[in-house]
């Protein structure tokens, strides 16, 4: 896909809204690695919710009733990753911002987009605006059926603040994603030390058979595993008529 762009019309009224740009890369080693760039108007994730998605597409006979299913079925055999992102643009103050890149372990779901709902009507993103030229994400760690039963009223009207294993990210203009063999501690970084970081954890994510990539999904539609995606915001994109 690519960014989009409406025919004008004098009778209608143009809205700018941010659009997502994320370049991937889909590799199992360095020798196959395989890059492409997506775009998303809404969402985007990996892990459980995208897991869900492919495994839903499989049971599209049962209807309505097949994302359920398929969200049950990913719950019960995901098994969370290890991912390293590092944040770039990220509003302090006046300011913009990079952060230190960081390790996320046991991951059941990282969701990031310009809009707030995700998956069933789950609300994980309450403060995103599609048009402010930020993007939103948060984190899910640790997180199995049993939580979804009991906590998807917060995530669904989005006051899970202080919900264990459910974490905001600062808002953010670009971020960085890779695998992760193990949780580790990554120290404050110049910006060659961050790039060497992440090539480093790209390349552990080609050579470690420990390391199993996440799945993805961008606006519901299922992507297959990257080992690494660069996301970025492309502010006012996306042109719409209303």
């Amino acid at each position: 896909g690519r960014p989009m762009s409406a025919l004008s019309d004098p009778q209608q009224q143009q809205q700018d809204n941010d659009q997502g740009s994320v370049a991937c890369e889909r590799s199992s080693s360095a020798e196959d690695a395989e890059s492409k760039t997506c775009y998303f108007a809404n969402i985007m994730s990996c892990g459980v919710g995208a897991e869900a998605n492919q495994i839903s597409g499989q049971l599209k006979a049962l209807g309505g009733f097949a994302y359920i299913l398929g969200s049950v079925l990913a719950l019960l055999q995901y098994k969370p990753r290890s991912l390293q992102v590092h944040l770039s643009g990220t509003p302090n103050g006046d300011h913009v911002v990079s952060s230190n890149p960081q390790t996320l372990d046991n991951v059941t779901a990282l969701v990031i987009g310009n809009c707030s709902f995700w998956g069933a009507g789950l609300r994980v993103l309450p403060e995103a605006k599609c048009s402010d030229g930020w993007l939103d994400g948060v984190v899910l760690q640790r997180l199995g059926l049993w939580d979804f039963l009991t906590k998807a009223h917060l995530l669904r009207s989005g006051n899970y603040q202080g919900v264990a294993g459910v974490n905001a990210l600062p808002r953010f203009q670009a971020m960085h994603i890779c695998s992760a063999a193990a949780p580790t501690s990554l120290p404050a970084a110049t910006a060659d030390a961050v790039v060497m970081a992440a090539e480093a954890a790209a390349d552990v994510a080609h050579s470690s058979p420990q390391c199993v990539c996440p799945c993805w999904e961008i606006d519901g539609e299922y992507q297959g595993s990257w080992c690494a995606a660069n996301v970025e915001v492309l502010p006012g994109a996306l042109q719409l008529c209303v």
